[in-house]
């Protein structure tokens, strides 16, 4: 025998789940996203305009011009990402461009010393 009554609700049924649904993005996310996502890609696109990416050596002046150009893209995106975070106050605006800018200057850094020397 159950000391419950019969009646009453599993407790884990019993606990109201939020449904999570998807909702349309705002006419301002979508410009920070697509400020973001442009930067990013300028990032990685115009360096290799410069300098191709199967290059084993540059000259000091391409490579650091495609770090340069690096840089720019980045800072286009981090710019974006910050309207957005003043904007709404939601730190994930900060996470999702902060985390790929190191990764991409670290890479731009990288690539400018291995094609250099």
């Amino acid at each position: 025998m159950l000391t419950a009554p019969s009646h009453a609700p599993h407790p884990i049924r019993a606990r109201k789940l939020v449904n999570h649904r998807s909702r349309r993005l705002l006419r301002a996310e979508q410009g920070s996203i697509a400020w973001i996502g442009a930067g990013f890609a300028f990032a990685l696109i115009a360096p290799a305009m410069v300098v191709s990416p199967m290059d084993m050596q540059a000259s000091a002046p391409a490579a650091i011009t495609a770090a340069s150009l690096t840089l720019v893209g980045v800072c286009a995106a981090l710019t974006a990402g910050w309207i957005a975070f003043q904007r709404s106050q939601v730190y994930g605006w900060l996470i999702s461009t902060w985390l790929p800018a190191f990764g991409l200057v670290a890479g731009a850094a990288v690539l400018a010393a291995t094609k250099m020397y």
